[in-house]
């Protein structure tokens, strides 16, 4: 391993995998810890020292579970508002030169 990676080894009987993935892509927790831990660098990274000072809070696997089957579902929300934020911007970006013609001519 380089001294830019940490491995690290979950007791899946108590934690999920993808629910730790999910708080280190995202979670305010995460970043507030961060933010006060990670000094001294151009970059913010996690020691092992660092990592062992985070206290994540650990519910129940079957909670875990809905967690992440709720953060999937927004996730699947966000995306489907991306797609229609593309459609629509697309769209608008079709109707500027037709407006921008009329304007010219006038006819607005």
């Amino acid at each position: 391993m380089s001294t830019n990676l940490i491995r690290l080894r979950l007791n899946t009987q108590v934690f999920l995998p993808k629910l730790l993935c999910m708080l280190f892509n995202g979670s305010e927790l995460i970043e507030r810890h961060k933010d006060s831990e990670c000094r001294g660098s151009t970059r913010a990274f996690f020691t092992h020292k660092i990592l062992f000072r985070l206290q994540v809070p650990t519910p129940p696997v079957t909670e875990q579970r809905r967690i992440i089957a709720y953060l999937d579902d927004l996730q699947k929300q966000t995306d489907v508002l991306k797609a229609l934020q593309a459609e629509t911007s697309a769209e608008l970006d079709a109707l500027m030169p037709s407006l921008l013609d009329k304007a010219f001519r006038g006819e607005l």
